[in-house]
């Protein structure tokens, strides 16, 4: 199981507890201002795999759908804030060689005859059975990821957000508290500021 990128084509093999941020520490590492220091997590429950939002400040989308979980499916797109990837399954015939095995010659039961079959017989009845008919893939799904994507990408040039202290809520609490003190403080400065001005050209008695 593989993430691709969709603007380069890099991709990443899954592990399961695999973190998207752009922290040094995150296996994969997204230097983007739209990714939060720890963005998401993939997890992988039973057989499946899924994607889950570490309360990032742009969000995690699955095919222009955003949430906080999502299982993946082969082909699926998803988007941590505005950098895309697409979800590459593994083959169905990797999967199946991993779970059986073929038996040895020496294993085989020769002992009882087998009936061989004519093949001219089994030609007729294999060229009348009609080709299964391939089912087209909605198109739908890609193209609205891709505009979903095109719209994050527009509103975070409008917003300009800052990559240093978008996502609050992810920084340690004695940080919270600094920054909390630092606003009380902004805030105090300009009252008192206000009223000596006041006081200051304020007509005497």
């Amino acid at each position: 199981m593989k993430l691709r990128r969709r603007e380069s084509g890099a991709e990443t093999e899954l592990t399961p507890g695999l973190v998207v941020g752009r922290l040094a520490e995150c296996g994969l590492q997204l230097q983007d201002g739209s990714v939060s220091r720890r963005h998401a997590k993939l997890e992988l429950r039973g057989s499946s795999w899924w994607v889950v939002d570490l309360g990032s400040s742009n969000g995690t989308f699955r095919n222009g759908e955003r949430g906080k979980e999502f299982e993946l499916r082969g082909g699926d797109l998803v988007t941590f804030g505005a950098v895309a990837f697409e979800f590459v399954a593994a083959p169905e015939s990797d999967a199946i060689g991993a779970g059986s095995s073929v038996p040895e010659l020496g294993e085989l039961d020769l002992g009882s005859e087998i009936e061989l079959e004519d093949p001219s017989e089994a030609m007729p009845a294999a060229a009348a059975a009609p080709a299964p008919a391939a089912e087209d893939e909605p198109p739908s799904r890609a193209t609205l990821a891709d505009q979903e994507r095109a719209r994050i990408r527009q509103e975070l040039k409008q917003a300009k957000r800052s990559s240093g202290l978008g996502d609050l809520s992810q920084l340690s609490f004695p940080m919270q508290c600094l920054v909390a003190l630092l606003a009380i403080a902004v805030v105090a400065g300009m009252v008192l500021g206000i009223r000596a001005l006041s006081g200051a050209i304020a007509p005497t008695a």
